[in-house]
């Protein structure tokens, strides 16, 4: 499991990986059941990079809040709240990953790839059918 950020973080080994990506299965199965999230987060979850990005970030924040806050409980309230206040948004926002298809229809589909002569040809089209709704 590869992440943009990469280049900001400590290289990774391949054990490294391997147990933070065991990390991640488990904060999730947590974070499903926990929570009842299994609408919005598929059991094909780790095919889909973008939902794979947002679950590892709320991973992070809830791990570092939990971190942060130890022993304060004052801190802690305010690290819970500021948690949900995110799991709020980052709900709106798998819902408009690619991956929420897959839990709408509960069933797999397969990430799509961009085809960039096909994508080209769209807008050619586009421009053509504008220049004629403009022209007639």
């Amino acid at each position: 499991m590869g992440s943009p950020w990469a280049d900001d973080m400590a290289p990774a080994t391949d054990a490294g990986q391997s147990e933070r990506a065991s990390a991640l299965e488990s904060w999730v199965a947590w974070y499903i059941e926990t929570y009842e999230a299994w609408e919005q987060v598929p059991a094909c979850w780790a095919s889909h990079p973008a939902m794979v990005g947002e679950l590892e970030a709320a991973m992070d924040l809830r791990l570092g809040i939990d971190t942060q806050t130890a022993g304060d409980v004052l801190a802690a309230g305010r690290g819970r709240a500021d948690w949900h206040d995110y799991r709020g948004r980052m709900t709106e926002r798998l819902a408009a990953t690619p991956g929420a298809a897959c839990a709408q229809r509960g069933e797999h589909r397969e990430p799509r790839s961009w085809d960039r002569e096909a994508s080209s040809e769209r807008r050619r089209q586009a421009r053509r059918a504008e220049r004629t709704r403009v022209a007639g």
